[in-house]
């Protein structure tokens, strides 16, 4: 019984709960700037390097992986 529980709980429960804090704090940055920087410097340093993150993340698994 526990077990069916924790796969529940690990799959569902916790992916709804960081959904929504995700959700939660990028509204909440995009209203008002992360502790009062100026708007250039959010947008060219932090969402530019999120997005730059995520591509090279992305290029990274798909790249093939040689096999000695």
């Amino acid at each position: 019984m526990l077990g069916a529980w924790w796969k529940i709980c690990l799959s569902v429960i916790t992916m709804i709960v960081l959904g929504y804090m995700m959700i939660d704090n990028i509204r909440t940055n995009s209203k008002e700037n992360y502790r009062g920087y100026e708007t250039w410097f959010v947008i060219s340093l932090g969402w530019v390097a999120a997005v730059l993150t995520l591509f090279v993340g992305i290029a990274f698994s798909m790249k093939r992986q040689r096999v000695s």
